[in-house]
């Protein structure tokens, strides 16, 4: 398999508000009292905070890795000050002082953050922005929110909005540092019919690497009520979309099935170390909820099923 896939997100934009801790490990963890810092930045990416681009920090420490008896000192980690420092209140935010807020640079990947819905009793697989490195800049280049991944695409579906414009959804695995699958979806506009012409099916993938922006879409409707007198009244509603809009691709797609890009073999492998993942996560969560629910009768966990085989064509993405 491939070593390093690309898989990179740049943010650039207005500290729009806070919402980090800064936390300690348990007596239980790898590294018990090991202080770190996690949850998340809103940036505001405009002048206007139309389009707010939440970013997660999952587990950031002082220092780049652990103390060992080989690396006493391993080097400080200037993110985790920074971030501290956010905590403490050394930044201004959108939230209250509008274009004269912090300015940020935030360079993080695309991951996938698995949880369990209760309603529908499936787990459900939610791309997000994990922050690697953070920059307190004094001017914005370009207050953008980018993207640029590999990524095998096994389906394509074209999806038509009222109002609004067409896109093609673009269905399949972008890959993570370890070269874990991260099942995703985005859209575009501007290549409809260059993956359109191209036949993509789960027998016959596309390997590109594609890059693009993420935008908030915000889609109003308006309902006019007519009154037994007076003006007619209109009501309008808005839903806000976040975006993951394809503006490229590489001229020529890489090679599939091949040593140095991903084999069948390893795909098969990767799919069946997802699902054990899932199936895992998800009989976590559900435990987690019924001891919520002080393990009241028909809160019962059913034990979890054995991962499923996969066949070595038509792969379900």
């Amino acid at each position: 398999m491939k070593k390093s896939w690309k898989n990179s997100v740049t943010i650039e934009g207005y500290i729009f508000n806070v919402n980090l801790q800064e936390r300690v490990t348990g007596e239980n963890a790898k590294h018990p009292g090991q202080p770190f810092i996690n949850g998340s930045i809103n940036i505001a990416t405009d002048d206007q905070a139309l389009n707010i681009v939440p970013v997660y920090f999952t587990y950031v420490i002082p220092t780049y890795g652990q103390a060992t008896a080989e690396r006493p000192n391993p080097k400080p980690n200037p993110n985790y000050d920074i971030l501290k420092g956010f905590i403490n209140g050394n930044c201004t935010t959108y939230e209250t002082v509008g274009t004269n807020a912090t300015k940020v640079r935030i360079q993080g990947e695309i991951e996938i953050n698995d949880f369990f819905s209760s309603r529908s009793n499936e787990m459900i697989a939610q791309k997000r922005i994990r922050g690697s490195f953070v920059n307190i800049i004094s001017t914005l280049n370009g207050k953008e929110a980018t993207f640029e991944a590999d990524m095998l695409i096994s389906s394509i579906a074209y999806k038509q909005v009222e109002e609004g414009d067409d896109y093609l959804q673009l269905n399949g695995y972008c890959f993570n540092f370890r070269g874990d699958l991260l099942p995703v979806t985005f859209s575009t506009t501007k290549g409809i019919k260059y993956f359109e012409d191209a036949n993509i099916s789960s027998e016959n993938p596309m390997l590109t690497t594609v890059w693009g922006n993420i935008e908030s879409n915000v889609v109003k409707h308006e309902i006019e009520k007519e009154s037994a007198f007076g003006d007619v009244e209109v009501e309008v509603t808005s839903r806000t979309f976040r975006a993951w809009d394809v503006t490229g691709a590489a001229k020529e797609p890489m090679e599939f099935n091949t040593s140095e890009t991903i084999t069948l073999d390893e795909l098969k492998k990767a799919l069946e170390n997802r699902t054990q993942y899932v199936e895992q996560r998800k009989q976590e969560q559900m435990e987690y909820q019924n001891n919520r629910n002080n393990g009241f009768a028909g809160n019962v966990t059913p034990a979890a099923e054995a991962p499923k085989p996969v066949a070595n064509k038509g792969f379900i993405f």
